[in-house]
């Protein structure tokens, strides 16, 4: 519940806080993730 009050009432901080991690995750799935969608 927490979480959410926080993400909607900043979504637009908390999304910009969280690029970097958002990036690493897309790095880490990128070997697994692109043969399948290919």
């Amino acid at each position: 519940v927490i979480p959410q009050a926080i993400c909607s009432r900043y979504g637009l901080a908390v999304g910009a806080n969280f690029v970097w991690l958002v990036r690493i995750l897309m790095i880490i799935c990128y070997p697994i993730a692109y043969p399948i969608g290919k």
